[in-house]
């Protein structure tokens, strides 16, 4: 907790900023976004040192045990159960010899076992290694080995990836779960039949149950049966005031879409951090609203956000394990949702959405998005969107990465105190973060609406990488006694404390004459034509220069707008010579049916390079 000193001068920062006064210039120290903070947010800072499960478990005092904490497929789990469920597979885990510190991977979307054995995990000490099941063989092994793992819970669906890499790791037990495990009694029938049909139809092995794959439900059920433990009210947890903040708690592995995957270790106090950030945002909520849980658990922002905030605050997740983002509309209307946090493309897919025409959205508190940048006129379409369907509120976008737990701000106080930043700022920090921007030449410190790297201190800020002293070392620096992360984002931020992500550095395109060209000013520009739906600019090889890059610009079309390309892209080249400085403006503009995407939802920028130097229509356009 913070000590009295510490409040006093984040108070007279607060002061110093609502009348504008006492200011150096430089963001880190002025921390004017706290005007945007009550005094009481300030005074009452209650985050505990304890383990993700107790921080679970003090919420659930409070807000009770009757309320849904899981939705899954019309079966609905309340708090209680979920506590419930959580200490017998705690129990369980520590009957098979699960140990304090051990590293269990984890290779499944999100369902109610997932949930179970993440928190049961936690609560005896052991630390979860969430890891995407749809990744390729080589990444799944990777990240197993790398954790050192001799056990791993997985959807039945990997095992053929499993079987198939097993024998290259440590693994002595897989834990299987499958989607049919907590669904109504049809449904599971159901789905198990469709799971055995689809692996046979597709010449996959449908997963045994030997020595070496048990289903979890099993393992659990034998447990309970010879404990004949009944876990049907709250246990009585001594312990949770223990400190265990700096604890391991979670592991996320990157994607590796700007670099080498790694693990990014996350501690109890990363992830209470995160949730109790929402308690002080300004976020409109109450216990029992519904969350749609779209984002997995094996993204930092699905496990920080979208998991362990959610029952924080105790609302309802509405489980998806699977998203079809043509569908997203679909579940909106269905769920009716009060808060989702998605990407900005599910924003897209909801206003392509036919269906959507004439449906009222009165019921969404919290549309919020992050995970990748926003683009300014999409978020204009958006909002305005949201506002025919009788929203409230507009967008919600943060900004954040998987080093900071995936949440560094949020635009909940800024869009009605600031309008006229609405569409181009990510807001500003959450509680327990500080913004600091710098030269990344020359690591000095930039004053306001100065364009540097992002730098993030704090309580969000990530243990290490996993087995990786060199690279943590490589965005970690301690200054002034704090341990900063270098995100890599360029940005700035002006007098009241709101934030501007520009580019990322490994996305600045540097020419051939050595000019930095910035790809979203180019995107930005592009979108704004009535006729494009999309645009993602690159850098792609010069092939009149040893060295350096040119900037292209990948764009989508607006449906029944085809036919105009060469007249759409003629204005284009009109439209960003009347806004960027001729060296800032893309050396050509090539048309794509659909913009290709990672599996996390972001853009494939290394798709589109390739494209570009393979696409016979284009190979021969100027560069």
């Amino acid at each position: 907790m913070k000590s009295r000193l510490e409040i006093e001068q984040q108070l007279h920062l607060r002061e110093n900023a609502i009348h504008n006064i006492g200011k150096t210039g430089y963001p880190h120290l002025d921390k004017s976004h706290l005007q945007f903070y009550s005094e009481n947010n300030i005074i009452l800072d209650e985050l505990p040192e304890t383990s993700m499960y107790a921080a679970l478990y003090q919420s659930i005092c409070k807000n009770g045990t009757e309320s849904v904490a899981i939705e899954y497929f019309g079966r609905k789990i309340t708090y209680g159960e979920f506590l419930s469920r959580i200490t017998e597979y705690a129990d369980t885990f520590q009957n098979i010899g699960i140990e304090r510190g051990e590293v269990v991977s984890i290779a499944a979307p999100n369902l109610p076992e997932i949930f179970y054995a993440i928190y049961a995990l936690n609560k005896i000490g052991a630390v979860a290694n969430l890891i995407d099941p749809r990744n390729n063989l080589d990444r799944i092994k990777q990240f197993i080995n790398q954790a050192d793992s001799k056990r791993l819970i997985m959807i039945d669906l990997a095992y053929p990836k499993i079987d198939r890499i097993i024998k290259d790791t440590k693994l002595e037990t897989v834990y299987t779960v499958s989607a049919a495990d907590s669904l109504p009694l049809g449904l599971n029938y159901i789905q198990r039949a469709k799971t055995v049909v689809e692996n046979h139809r597709k010449g996959l092995a449908n997963c045994p149950k030997n020595d070496t794959y048990v289903p979890l439900t099993q393992v659990v059920s034998e447990y309970k049966k010879r404990s004949g433990i009944s876990y049907t009210s709250i246990p009585e947890e001594l312990y949770c005031e223990e400190k265990r903040k700096d604890e391991i708690a979670i592991i996320v592995n990157t994607s590796g879409t700007t670099g080498t995957p790694k693990g990014v270790m996350l501690t109890n106090e990363n992830l209470n951090a995160v949730a109790y950030d929402y308690l002080y945002s300004g976020m409109e909520y109450e216990v029992g609203d519904g969350f749609l849980g779209i984002m997995p658990n094996f993204l930092a922002y699905g496990i920080g956000v979208g998991t362990h905030m959610t029952f924080i605050l105790g609302l309802k997740n509405i489980i998806i394990p699977a998203l079809k983002a043509e569908e997203f509309g679909k579940l909106i209307r269905k769920h009716k949702p009060a808060h989702f946090a998605g990407v900005p493309n599910h924003y897209q897919y909801l206003m392509d959405d036919p269906k959507m025409e004439g449906v009222d959205l009165s019921f969404i508190k919290t549309p919020a998005a992050g995970g990748m940048a926003f683009d300014p006129e999409l978020k204009r379409k958006t909002n305005e969107f949201l506002a025919r369907h009788n929203c409230s509120s507009k967008i919600k976008v943060g900004y954040g990465c998987s080093e900071n737990t995936g949440m560094a701000s949020s635009q909940f106080h800024v869009g009605e105190s600031t309008p006229e930043n609405d569409l181009q700022t990510v807001g500003i920090p959450a509680f327990y973060t500080t913004f600091r921007v710098v030269s990344p030449e020359t690591g000095e410190d930039l004053k306001y609406n100065q364009d540097g790297e992002i730098l993030l201190s704090g309580k969000g800020v990530m243990a290490g990488y996993i087995d990786n002293p060199e690279e943590t070392n490589k965005v970690i620096e301690v200054i002034d006694g704090e341990r900063h992360l270098h995100t890599g984002d360029i940005g700035h931020i002006d007098e009241n404390g709101c934030i501007y992500v520009v580019d990322r550095i490994k996305r600045i395109i540097i020419r051939p004459d050595g000019h930095n060209v910035f790809p979203s000013y180019i995107e930005n520009v592009c979108t704004k034509h009535p006729s494009v739906k999309a645009c993602t600019c690159v850098g792609v090889k010069d092939v009149t220069h040893v060295n350096g890059q040119a900037p292209v610009a990948f764009i989508v079309i607006e449906e029944g707008h085809e036919a105009e390309v060469e007249q759409i892209i003629a204005e284009l080249e009109t439209m960003s010579l009347d806004s960027l400085p001729e060296r800032d403006v893309a050396l050509d503009y090539v048309v794509i049916e659909n913009m290709p995407m990672t599996p996390a939802g972001k853009v494939d920028y290394l798709a589109l390079e390739t494209m570009y130097e393979y696409n016979p229509l284009t190979r021969n356009r100027k560069r």
